[in-house]
């Protein structure tokens, strides 16, 4: 995956997205009180998103020998 630029990118993306509990907490607790609806609705989005790759991903698994 590190040969291609995609593989590059989705490999920084999940890099970034690896907070462990505690940070996730942490994260959580230091969010002013006026954005936690909105950051919460984008953490939502961008559950679905990486659900849907998930099981684009998963498919694709499965077609392949």
């Amino acid at each position: 995956m590190r040969m291609t630029e995609k593989g590059r990118l989705l490999l920084h993306w999940l890099g970034i997205l690896t907070l462990d509990a505690k940070e996730l907490q942490q994260f959580a607790d230091s969010m002013p009180a006026h954005q936690l609806r909105s950051v919460a609705q984008l953490a939502q989005d961008c559950s679905a998103t990486w659900q849907q790759l998930a099981t684009q991903l998963q498919r694709a698994a499965r077609r392949s020998p």
